[in-house]
């Protein structure tokens, strides 16, 4: 009897197990949590399907409802990685909400973030998305996000959407210190190996300083652009994504 009932626990453990919903991005709105309405779901879907034919992005939702003790970045990575967005491209784009932490998460893809920085949606989700969340209002707060992020990537600046924050601002600044630094170490290392000891030699060195300022200006200076291709959706084809993004709690 001990026995029957050992090995009748472990087979309804098994079969919570295999019966529990793996989370997948299978389409462009996947609410596992339940939160939206049809009429919500059908909204969202037409956003996203906007976004997806601009060729620009691919965007989707996932909604949970907990994250198990995982971090959100780190789940949201996890399932974006190699399974959102064009795999040349890398123009994925998820939002991760986690109902029982009241938690979200938006994970943007490297072929992206130029254009919808980490300013720029970590202010969507605060602006658009917090105030509905509070309110329990999920589907009202996720179609405001998604109309400023489908404005943001279609370069609506008309709409009322629209969010404008400074690109790269963040690494401009790290790029110029970098660069005092690295023209400190020119200066510096010079005078403790006793300096230079002619003319030719000092009229050599601040040669090379001027090079390096001319290298590095052209660098900071330097962006390309392109365009973008997409299939169906649904064919989701695994981007790069390199941690960019932002989330926040409500």
């Amino acid at each position: 009897m001990k026995r029957f009932l050992i090995i009748f626990g472990l087979l309804l453990i098994f079969a919570s197990i295999v019966s529990a919903e793996t989370v997948k991005i299978t389409n462009p709105v996947n609410d596992y949590a339940d939160i939206f309405t049809a009429q919500e779901e059908q909204q969202l879907n037409q956003i996203l399907l906007t976004i997806f034919n601009s060729k620009i992005a691919e965007y989707s939702i996932v909604t949970i409802n907990s994250l198990e003790g995982k971090s959100i970045d780190g789940y949201s990575l996890e399932l974006a990685q190699g399974h959102l967005g064009d795999s040349e491209k890398n123009n994925g784009l998820l939002l991760l909400i986690a109902l029982e932490e009241k938690k979200y998460r938006f994970e943007v893809g490297r072929g992206v973030e130029y254009i919808i920085n980490d300013a720029k949606i970590g202010r969507v989700g605060r602006t658009y998305m917090v105030p509905y969340f509070k309110e329990e209002q999920y589907g009202a707060g996720a179609v405001q996000a998604s109309l400023a992020i489908q404005a943001i990537l279609l370069g609506d600046t008309n709409s009322t959407y629209y969010v404008d924050e400074p690109v790269n601002a963040r690494f401009n600044l790290r790029i110029n210190l970098v660069y005092i630094i690295f023209i400190f170490i020119l200066i510096l290392i010079p005078t403790i190996i006793g300096g230079f000891r002619s003319k030719h030699r000092k009229d050599k060195y601040f040669d090379a300083a001027a090079g390096a300022i001319i290298l590095f200006g052209g660098r900071r200076r330097g962006g390309s652009g392109g365009g973008f291709s997409g299939g169906s959706f649904g064919g989701f084809g695994g981007g790069g994504f390199g941690g960019g993004g932002a989330g926040g709690s409500w």
